[in-house]
């Protein structure tokens, strides 16, 4: 979520009270949807006219990966660090790494043949809104962001179907991106659902929660005059919070364990004390934790002080937050001298969100560099982007770029770390899985789960024709077109660059569809005109 300034995300009073009468569900309908040309998910043009099904592996007989470079994991001694094995074999059974050896396994199993491809564990997202990246999408960045009316506004207004169709469409796309695993705060209880049957259909892990207060009830709290407008909405927070329980309870540890239900919390300025501790009630009996915003802009600093005389860090102690997995996002406004220490305590994992640092010109790297010098486990999330590859990337330049643009690191009032590469790798892999601690997941050892992904590093833009000595460092290069395969537990869901379980050119169409309906009602309210450039 972002903060006052960034008007397509948060909204402004203003923004909020128009949207609700602009983009009403009749509105949102009367423009139709006109007849386009589809994409197919990032794939050629050659692969998007084929309607040839590829032969997959089987997923109940044992697959033999054959990459150029395996990123895996060595426990060793002090907490484990990541080797690189050049030519080796990653042997995948019953949804589990049986086996990784060096050269070839003599015998007639299934394989993958990967050369010129650096062989990673499946990518897990801190931080993600799947269900609006597409009502963001070709909005962020746009003039009309900072006026009234805004797409992003339609997620709650959209039918179960519509919903349906725009999440399964970017799904697939973080899975053409490589995350096989997200911390999802769906924004409301009925984006949740849309996303939990998403998952079941693609098999995908999830740690899901649905946030509160929801999306259509947030602005007037967040944005809210005076108090009142927070203890007005107590009885109907709590109410929603119960109804996500229930829902949390049935769907939690399903579909073999790769469904997990968190709490979901919008920020702690627009939760009252009994709904503070109602999330709190239901996260335990979960037993995943909560995730939640903390100390993302300076209203919400104020909030919190104003009413309760403490820093946000401090508030949600009295709750008991602390006491299970706790994701933080974005810290835009954290006090790193007073909280920072706080959080590395307490073992709060920080939501780092690089994408928010893009398009949209927020502070999101802002504290980066702090976190990691503090010690402080941080997970790259995905926000509303679809493309994992690319936030690697985005976190090494612009945390960097922070680290590098002060003219004398010394003179921050906490030290600094300037990110590379492994940074970013171990915060979009291990660091993930240890928010829930799971050994696991993001790795690849023997008796892990078979989530991975192969990127080619040799390719144009990437690499230079051979295969590199140093591939971790192509990653600078890449972004999610360079993803060839991508597996969650062994069930392949990206082969040689296309998503199989589905018709991906179907999922394309019936998702632009929905987004038409969308675009049309922008544009007969005017809101894309050219003027406003």
């Amino acid at each position: 979520m972002s903060d006052h300034a960034d008007h397509f995300e948060g909204g402004c009073p203003a923004c909020s009270a128009d949207a609700a009468t602009s983009f009403t569900r009749r509105g949102l309908f009367q423009g139709g949807a006109a007849a386009l040309g589809f994409g197919s998910l990032g794939a050629s043009a050659a692969d998007a006219a084929s309607s040839e099904k590829p032969t997959l592996p089987r997923a109940d007989k044992p697959l033999v990966i054959e990459p150029s470079w395996v990123l895996a994991w060595d426990e060793g001694d002090g907490g484990g660090e990541f080797r690189l094995l050049r030519d080796h074999s990653v042997v995948v059974e019953q949804g589990h790494i049986a086996e990784i050896r060096d050269g070839h396994r003599v015998g007639n199993d299934q394989r993958l043949r990967c050369h010129g491809q650096l062989l990673t564990p499946g990518f897990i997202s801190g931080h993600t809104h799947t269900n609006i990246v597409d009502l963001g999408r070709g909005v962020v960045g746009h003039p009309g962001a900072e006026r009234p009316g805004r797409p992003m506004t339609t997620g709650d207004l959209l039918d179960e179907e519509d919903r349906s169709h725009l999440t399964l469409y970017r799904l697939a796309e973080s899975l053409r991106g490589g995350c096989t695993t997200r911390f999802e705060q769906a924004l409301s209880l009925e984006q949740g659902k849309a996303h939990l049957a998403a998952a079941q259909a693609y098999q995908t892990r999830e740690y899901l929660s649905a946030m509160t207060p929801g999306w259509s009830r947030l602005p007037p709290i967040w944005y809210r005059d005076n108090d009142q407008a927070l203890f007005d909405s107590e009885s109907e927070t709590l109410a929603e919070i119960e109804a996500i329980r229930t829902w949390s309870v049935a769907n939690n540890n399903t579909e073999n364990g790769r469904i997990q239900m968190q709490m979901g919390a919008h920020a702690p300025n627009t939760l009252t004390p009994k709904a503070m501790q109602a999330v709190s009630d239901a996260a335990k009996e979960l037993g995943n934790g909560i995730h939640t915003h903390l100390s993302q802009n300076a209203r919400e600093i104020r909030d919190i002080r104003r009413l309760w005389g403490k820093t946000p860090t401090e508030w949600i102690d009295e709750f008991g937050w602390y006491d299970g997995p706790l994701i933080v996002a974005h810290l835009r406004s954290v006090d790193p001298v007073a909280e920072l220490p706080i959080l590395v305590e307490k073992k709060a994992t920080f939501g780092y969100c690089p994408w928010q640092a893009g398009v949209n010109g927020s502070t999101a790297p802002r504290w980066w560099p702090e976190a990691l010098a503090a010690g402080m486990n941080s997970s790259i999330g995905l926000e509303f982007s679809g493309d994992y590859v690319e936030n690697i990337k985005l976190a090494v330049m612009y945390g960097g770029a922070r680290y590098s643009m002060l003219p004398h690191p010394e003179v921050s009032p906490v030290p600094l770390k300037k990110p590379n590469i492994w940074d970013a790798m171990r915060a979009a892999t291990v660091n993930g899985a240890a928010i829930v601690g799971r050994e696991d997941l993001g790795r690849i050892a023997v008796g892990a789960k078979a989530d991975l992904v192969t990127i080619d590093v040799t390719g144009f833009l990437v690499g230079s024709g051979a295969v590199p000595p140093q591939p971790v460092y192509n990653l600078l290069f890449t972004n999610g077109l360079s993803v060839v395969h991508t597996m969650t537990e062994g069930q392949i869901q990206i082969y040689e660059g296309r998503f199989v379980l589905d018709d991906q050119q179907q999922i394309a169409q019936r998702a632009g569809a929905v987004m038409q309906k969308i675009w049309n009602e922008a544009e007969a309210a005017d809101w894309f005109n050219p003027a406003t450039r």
